[in-house]
């Protein structure tokens, strides 16, 4: 499709000119050398390899550039793959040699197959390389802000990440793990190869957080958590178009449950930790990350508890009680970090222009998928095997 846009003129000049730069990995190229590079991808090259003909590549082509407005919507058979990042990449280059973005109707959209991707990755940093609001742990400057913002003294934070999702298990594995808490999620269920990551569960010392007693994980736990349903706790929900919106507690949680923040402000008091957790109910919490984002392009700071319980909803950045929140980002009147006579302004960017990185296309490796179905009917099967442990609080 890029290689028919640039061949055909569909690009935008003016556009590219001013917001793009191309890069072929090491060092920025201009706009000629990108078209070079699209020359081994046309249509016709392409049909075969894809099952889809020329003509209608070049339809769908001509109709993107063309359109008043292009809207691309995709999920994790983009970015859960082998070239994901270089996919990802190609199609917001779609967008922005076309100019099809900060326009009404106009915008590449990942939908994230995770519930927790804004709230759990950027803004809190839960993720093993990760510091609330987008720091890195491995960043010196990143660390002493969260040191500073969490009244800890300097150097009090590791500089090395911890371990990620997969090497998590293959530590407990290798008995290296001595426990670990689960919350929010199945690994027992849902990781690759999850047999053996039952195996390597079983090796640790496991405490789970769950609201059903016969999930996978469930399971295999040592002590299990009873958690309050999401209608049965508050919180800030984020959504896809960068929305914020307050989820108040409809009922009172039955028997023991307990929401997760409960829980782990209860867990940090018994391990001897609770003079480090200051924020202890959800608007203490939603305060200090609040106070996070605001030395961030990430802003939020101006959508107080009270604002999201009149308004119903805010899209960051919304920097001040009075901003009105932002519908499209980097665009000249909307977004309240964009220059003014500036029209767009990519300011992430060192340049305040969009890279855009073309890279040539590797064979795919062919997975084996005959375990997927047997996997998908886990409800059906929930329960079907013997409980480890039977002296649990219920529901």
């Amino acid at each position: 499709m890029a290689q028919v846009i640039c061949a055909e003129g569909l690009y935008d000049e003016h556009f590219v000119g001013r917001h793009v730069r191309f890069s072929d990995g090491d060092k920025t190229v201009d706009l000629a050398a990108f078209q070079e590079f699209l020359k081994r991808y046309t249509p016709e090259a392409v049909e075969a390899e894809l099952g889809i003909a020329a003509e209608q590549i070049r339809t769908t082509a001509f109709r993107f550039a063309r359109s008043r407005a292009t809207m691309s919507l995709w999920t994790m058979g983009i970015n859960q793959r082998t070239q994901g990042v270089f996919l990802n990449n190609m199609l917001n280059g779609l967008h922005l040699f076309t100019g099809q973005i900060g326009r009404p109707g106009a915008t590449p959209f990942s939908l994230t197959g995770q519930s927790n991707a804004c709230g759990g990755v950027r803004d809190t940093g839960a993720l093993a390389h990760l510091l609330p609001n987008g720091r890195q742990v491995t960043n010196p400057q990143h660390r002493a802000e969260v040191e500073d913002l969490w009244g800890v003294p300097q150097g009090t934070l590791s500089s090395a990440p911890g371990y990620d999702a997969i090497s998590l298990f293959r530590a407990m594995e290798e008995e290296k793990i001595k426990a670990a808490l689960v919350m929010c999620t199945n690994p027992a269920q849902s990781l690759p190869a999850a047999k053996r990551y039952r195996s390597a569960m079983e090796k640790c010392f496991l405490a789970v957080a769950e609201v059903v007693e016969d999930s996978e994980t469930a399971k295999l736990a040592d002590v299990l958590l009873p958690a309050a349903l999401w209608v049965e706790k508050e919180g800030v929900y984020g959504q896809g178009e960068r929305r914020y919106q307050l989820i108040e507690k409809l009922l009172e949680p039955p028997g023991q449950c307990r929401s997760d923040l409960q829980i782990l402000v209860d867990l940090a008091d018994r391990l001897g930790h609770g003079q480090l957790i200051k924020a202890r109910t959800p608007e203490q919490v939603w305060d200090e990350y609040r106070q996070f984002s605001a030395a961030s392009y990430y802003n939020f700071s101006g959508m107080t508890r009270a604002r999201l319980r009149r308004e119903h909803g805010l899209l960051w950045p919304c920097p001040t009680e009075a901003h009105p929140g932002t519908p499209r980002r980097y665009v000249e009147g909307i977004d309240p970090f964009v220059a003014p006579g500036s029209g767009m302004e990519f300011y992430g960017n060192h340049d305040k222009k969009a890279g855009c990185l073309p890279a040539a296309v590797r064979p795919q490796p062919r997975a084996c998928l005959a375990g997927i179905p047997a996997a998908l009917d886990h409800r059906a099967r929930a329960g079907a095997m013997a409980h480890r442990h039977h002296d649990r609080p219920h529901r």
